[in-house]
């Protein structure tokens, strides 16, 4: 049950929903497009008491479960493509996309992060050495963590 401003919903299956006596427009049967099992209907109890059916259970037939692993790697996919063209417009040179945080001092750094403190951090060191793998990985991070992020 989910509460905003004293006002209840309730998710209700139509069983529950005879259980308790609720009135209701009998629902539409709706099927699972993979193994054609009528599938358990699921209605929202809204502001007024009246009930309205917003969907169904999920089958838990081998299509459907194999349709809900393709559509979540399709959305990890999205996300990750997403990420990577936010990460670029913060400055992030592909090359160093899969940058991460494995060196101690960054990890320390990173741990004690303070945006108010106003301290920053100066990298060096001679040509190879990892300076903006190491600026790369911190950029990833501090993006990942929701701040604003330009790497120059």
């Amino acid at each position: 049950m989910t509460t905003k401003n004293n006002r209840s919903t309730h998710l209700v299956t139509l069983a529950e929903a005879k259980r308790r006596g609720l009135e209701f427009a009998e629902p539409s049967v709706i099927k699972c497009p993979h193994c054609e099992k009528p599938l358990e209907p699921m209605g929202v109890i809204g502001l007024t008491g009246s009930l309205t059916w917003v969907g169904s259970i999920e089958c838990e037939c081998e299509g459907a479960r194999k349709e809900r692993e393709r559509i979540k790697e399709e959305e990890q996919k999205r996300h990750e493509r997403e990420v990577n063209a936010a990460l670029m417009r913060c400055g992030l040179h592909p090359r160093f996309k899969d940058a991460r945080g494995e060196i101690a001092s960054i990890a320390a750094y990173l741990d004690a992060f303070n945006l108010a403190s106003g301290i920053g951090l100066f990298i060096h060191g001679p040509s190879r050495a990892g300076k903006t793998y190491a600026a790369s990985a911190m950029t990833k991070a501090f993006y990942n963590a929701g701040y604003s992020v330009i790497l120059t």
